[in-house]
């Protein structure tokens, strides 16, 4: 199977939001299927609006190498 990579994003139960990119398996595709490889894609400011939500982008931190960022949630933007 084929790695690729995805953007993920969750907020965890103590209102840190985490973004990162990670490695994916690709499924071989069915009979009747393609497979295309996308090379890059732009980030419209739109959707950075939904990757980010609620988040305190002045307390970004850079962790894990590089391949993570975290950042603040403020309590009332989540549900326990």
């Amino acid at each position: 199977m084929k790695i690729s990579k995805q953007i993920k994003s969750k907020i965890s139960k103590d209102g840190k939001l985490t973004i990162s990119i990670d490695n994916v398996e690709v499924p071989e595709p069915n009979e009747g299927e393609v497979l295309l490889k996308v090379q890059a894609t732009p980030i419209n400011p739109s959707d950075l609006g939904l990757l980010v939500g609620p988040a305190d982008v002045s307390s970004l931190k850079i962790i894990e190498n590089g391949t993570k960022v975290e950042m603040k949630v403020p309590r009332l933007c989540f549900v326990l």
